[in-house]
């Protein structure tokens, strides 16, 4: 190993509306340098409120391209362009690059008029829950929204780049770079055939396919190969699309301090450093230290490679680029420290932000600042400073490029902290204080991509049933699940063959036109129709497409369709009139995020339990709803509509075609399960029980008691026998008076329990507490000593709205000084004013009770306990809320809190 490069004199730096300081670093001789100054296109506001900080998220990856063919080259970075001279920014001009927390879905992109209609298009690589391939198609024009086409399905992504002509046919091919090897994905391009499907995926080897490649001629025979970390794939010519590719081993790039195989830049280059004709390669660490080039060699016919390290105290040289800055005529060397690589977890990720470029000086680079600051030091205190005036950093491409035309190269260079131009000056200092970085969960738009399991490989239907007797209509084309609306089945949905219970699922979805005019009722954010005064339905006609995400093998569904309510809707919730009003309103979409027809739209769907929260677009529209009578497991379904009119021959205006893609699952475990649960607690509740064995800290019981934590529910494990000694009840250590109390509950054929409340003596709890009857009362008449929901011995109730033995039910009880209201299922069961229990052993119709005090009387705060009654119960998601005054229960009563 060798190292051999000088380090320049950095003269002082200056730039317009900020402090610079001036850097030195040691040099062996003055070498004059070149000043930069940093002009601001774009950059993420610092907004912590809102999840947006001066650190992203925002696109980290940019394309230089003359957009709208007007002479001056613009700025494509993401979802906006940047239109020159005066960077205007034109949002959304195409879908993909998302937010995702800290990160945004792009991970490389690059210019490419892929159809030949003269119009430059744009290839970029999602890594998330894009993994893959995208040809976004510019519409030649300003307005339209530019149309996506998948063109490459990965397991992992790193990214794409679209420079070289692999196959020597005159035009440009993509290479794909994939961060590690999975299953039968290898190293992989993608041929270039100038018509439909514009690409033909090649794979060349298995040896290699990990994080960082580059492409040019190595052997110097005309033909570009492919560098890896590891070694290169020789490039065999004409014969390039028809086969593997020979694998050299010639090199082993390891992190210098770590010295183990690493992760690499992307790209890897391939430039000849020192002049002698044989071109060499230059490789950066990605995620750990040092920034190498191997010289190749070439004696008797042997080719080798000798290392030499250009850098070895910084880190994440995640990208890198050549282009002549100082105007000698050669290329230089462009890279620098990529900002919150890992979000932070990269070794050496709050070591100072830096972008060098480096005059590779015919094998003896010397190092030039283009911009040298320190990051703030980001550790846990429990606030978040101000912003830094600037920070720069690297993203996951720089380019070279002259973007005012003076003559002179400057640098693009995109990252989280946004879209900056380097015309001819430095870099700004930042403080070195410590600072708080945010956790992933306080973006809201962060979902954990890396825990999401494949649903759909983009290829065929593994993990699929297709309905018996379809007769093709769904179909996988071009990485997608594509539906016509005329399956020929007697159940024409799609389902998956497992069974999942709870879950995140993230499913893109879109029509790629509309199918007819319906005309579609309005609906209130109540859930029921919009009327006329006359009592009619008000409707408006609207061109119409009509799907669903069916949910756990049911017709529960998160609704897709074009009506102005928006998608997200849980359709059966909200149209069935048994459900309690507040349920059916919040199955009605908070706000419409759906994107125009032809565009895709994301779902973000989380079941826990019977509660549905949906994400449209990365907003929430649908708020932890419960879903009466949804099975506990169940396939996931995407849903058929519409059809052929036999009588007309005609399709239903309702039918709908469909496609979909990119369709991931997270499996819920338990721990999660409450993780998730308790984030869902608004403001003001206390868990008594969230499913966690430590939470039985919250509780007390007699000795020998049977009560006993297991997937996440308090049941009991003992013979059931009817005893039910009082001891055995299981108590809350604390006393509550006016509260409202909410929990989950099961029963089975023979269940009987009860949940006491304000109980005084909790050896005595059957005369000194009130008892909220929990049974199996399914289906049988009401009864103020065994309807769920009732006031034991006191009360008849209203209705018996429980579900059937084996589901879940959820009971709310309110307790405010002399009233007690329960209800199960959203639905009232029972009301008391004990004020009006004057007398022992007497209800207020006159029916007598067991109590040897009035009510009245009794104590108006106290414990809650579950009990044993020697029979089988379930219980979970035990949470109560204080209620200090008449309007803490009007806030109690509010559907938001509930």
């Amino acid at each position: 190993m060798t190292s051999n490069m000088r380090i320049a004199t950095l003269l002082p730096l200056f730039a317009a509306a900020c402090l610079l300081m001036p850097v030195a670093l040691q040099a062996q001789a003055p070498e004059p340098t070149i000043l930069f100054q940093p002009v601001k296109v774009d950059a993420p506001p610092h907004d912590p409120a809102n999840g947006s900080y001066w650190f992203g998220p925002f696109s980290e990856t940019a394309s230089v391209v003359d957009i709208d063919n007007d002479g001056d080259l613009d700025i494509v970075a993401g979802r906006n362009w940047y239109e020159a001279p005066l960077w205007i920014k034109h949002e959304n001009f195409r879908s993909g690059g998302d937010v995702n927390g800290p990160e945004t879905e792009n991970n490389s992109e690059f210019p490419m008029d892929v159809d030949g209609d003269g119009c430059t298009d744009i290839v970029s690589s999602g890594w998330m829950f894009m993994k893959g391939v995208y040809w976004y198609k510019n519409p030649c024009n300003k307005i339209d929204t530019w149309a996506s086409h998948k063109v490459h399905q990965a397991f992992n992504m790193e990214g794409v780049e679209g420079h070289h002509d692999i196959d020597g046919d005159g035009d440009k091919d993509i290479l794909v770079n994939h961060w590690g090897l999975y299953e039968d994905q290898g190293m992989t391009w993608l041929e270039n055939i100038g018509e439909h499907p514009y690409f033909i995926e090649h794979v060349v080897g298995y040896d290699v396919d990990m994080h960082g490649n580059g492409m040019d001629d190595i052997d110097m025979d005309g033909d570009p190969d492919i560098a890896t970390p590891l070694g290169w794939y020789e490039n065999p010519g004409g014969e390039a699309a028809k086969g593997m590719w020979t694998y050299h081993d010639d090199w082993k790039f390891e992190s210098l301090k770590e010295r183990i195989a690493s992760a690499a830049s992307h790209p890897i280059l391939v430039h000849d450093v020192n002049e002698d004709g044989l071109n060499d390669v230059i490789i950066g660490s990605a995620h750990a230290y040092g920034l190498a080039w191997y010289e190749q060699k070439m004696e008797d016919g042997e080719r080798s490679f000798e290392e030499h390290w250009l850098e070895s105290e910084y880190t994440q040289f995640h990208t890198m680029t050549l282009g002549d800055l100082n105007g000698d005529g050669k290329d230089d060397l462009v890279t620098g420290r990529r900002l919150m690589a890992h979000y932070g977890r990269d070794i050496g990720a709050f070591e100072p932000l830096f972008g060098f470029w480096y005059d590779l000086n015919a094998g003896d680079p010397i190092r030039h600042i283009l911009f040298y600051n320190h990051l703030p030091r980001y550790g846990y205190e429990a606030s978040l400073n101000p912003s830094p005036n600037y920070a720069f950093g690297m993203g996951m491409n720089v380019h070279v490029v002259d973007m005012n035309g003076d003559g002179r190269n400057d640098v693009v260079n995109p990252s989280k902290a946004g879209l900056y131009i380097f015309y001819n000056e430095g870099a700004p200092p930042t403080p070195g204080d410590a600072y708080r970085l945010p956790t992933y969960d306080e973006y809201d738009t962060w979902r954990a991509w890396g825990e999401y399991g494949t649903l759909f490989n983009g290829r065929d239907f593994s993990g699929w049933v297709i309905p018996e007797g379809d007769g093709g209509h769904w179909k996988v084309e071009d990485f997608m699940i594509k539906y016509d609306a005329l399956s020929e089945a007697e159940v024409k949905h799609l389902f998956t063959e497992e069974e999942y219970c709870d879950y995140n699922l993230h499913v893109e979805w879109r029509f790629p036109e509309a199918s007819g005019i319906f005309d579609m009722p309005n609906i209130l954010p109540d859930g029921t129709y919009e009327t006329d005064d006359d009592g009619n339905i008000v409707t408006n006609p609207t061109p119409n497409s009509d799907s669903g995400i069916l949910l756990r093998g049911s017709y529960d569904q998160a609704n897709i369709w074009n009506w102005g309510v928006g998608s997200g809707e849980l359709w059966g919730v909200r149209t069935n009139e048994n459900n309690a009003p507040e349920v059916r309103a919040a199955a009605v979409p908070s706000k419409r995020m759906d994107h125009p027809v032809g565009e895709w739209n994301e779902f973000d769907i989380r079941m826990i339990g019977d509660r549905v929260t949906v994400r449209l677009n990365g907003e929430e529209v649908i708020h932890n709803a419960l879903v009466p009578g949804i099975p506990e497991c169940g396939p996931i379904g995407l849903q058929h509509h519409g059809g052929m009119i036999e009588e007309t021959g005609e399709m239903d205006p309702t039918s709908s075609v469909i496609e979909f893609r990119n369709i991931w699952i997270d499996p819920i475990d338990d721990e999660q399960r409450e993780d998730l649960a308790r984030m869902d607690y608004p403001e003001g509740w206390e868990i008594l029980f969230g499913g966690r064995e430590e939470d039985l800290e919250n509780w007390v019981a007699g000795e020998g008691h049977s009560w006993v934590v297991r997937d996440g529910m308090i049941l009991l494990d003992r013979e059931f026998d009817n005893s039910m000694p009082n001891e055995h009840y299981l108590w809350a250590k604390d006393t509550y008076g006016d509260f409202v109390l909410e929990v989950e509950f099961k029963t089975v054929e023979n269940s009987n329990s009860g949940i006491f409340i304000r109980t005084e003596d909790i050896a005595d709890p059957v005369f000194t507490g009130i008892e909220v009857q929990v049974n199996n009362s399914y289906g049988r008449p009401t009864s103020q000593g065994s309807t769920t929901g009732t006031l034991y011995d006191l009360v008849k109730p209203h209705t018996n709205p429980v579900y059937p033995p084996g589901e879940w039910n959820w009971l709310r009880v309110f307790a405010f000084d002399n009233q007690i209201i329960t209800e199960v299922n959203g639905v009232r069961v029972a009301q008391a004013d004990l004020d009006q229990w004057t007398t022992a052993h007497m209800n207020p119709s006159g029916a007598r009770n067991k109590f040897t005090r009035a009510l009245r009387d009794f104590a108006r705060e106290g414990r809650i306990g579950l009990q044993d009654h020697g029979r089988p119960v379930w219980y979970r998601h035990v949470r109560i809320m204080r209620l200090d005054d008449a309007s803490s229960l009007k806030r109690a009563l509010n559907p938001a809190y509930r």
